[in-house]
């Protein structure tokens, strides 16, 4: 059997997404100097549906001029299977990140407080191939 591979992309620099209150957007280079070594690949940031790690070698990304980019090699497992058809089908097509701040130079508000930016991430937990995205 052929190996699963899903791809795309995690976060898009510069792109605002509705958080219900306030919009926010991820600054080019917040990724800069993040060590994506502990990352996992999940199913809706749910721990109990590992899909891939970086280090497993199972999970690549790259913090590029775009945004997060991923590939993950899925399990042939039954989530990594049911994962694998929901993606084809085009049910699942989305993604997200978790992630934790600098705490003295990480976000900043706009005057108006209506947008958050993020400037520098601290550390990134996960990616994930989820139902309904933040960003």
């Amino acid at each position: 059997m052929g190996k699963n591979i899903i791809s795309g992309y995690a976060l898009l620099y510069g792109s605002l997404y509705d958080m219900g209150g306030y919009s926010e957007r991820i600054a080019a280079g917040a990724l800069n100097g993040v060590s994506f070594s502990e990352c996992r690949f999940l199913f809706n940031h749910d721990i109990n549906y590992l899909l891939g790690s970086v280090k497993a070698g199972t999970l690549t990304l790259k913090a590029d001029s775009r945004g997060l980019w991923y590939r993950c090699e899925l399990p042939d497992t039954a989530i990594g299977n049911e994962i694998a058809t929901l993606v084809s089908r085009g049910d699942l097509n989305q993604a997200s990140w978790g992630f934790s701040l600098s705490a003295s130079k990480g976000k900043e508000w706009s005057a108006d407080g209506t947008i958050l930016t993020i400037k520098q991430v601290k550390k990134l937990f996960d990616c994930s191939v989820v139902t309904f995205p933040a960003n």
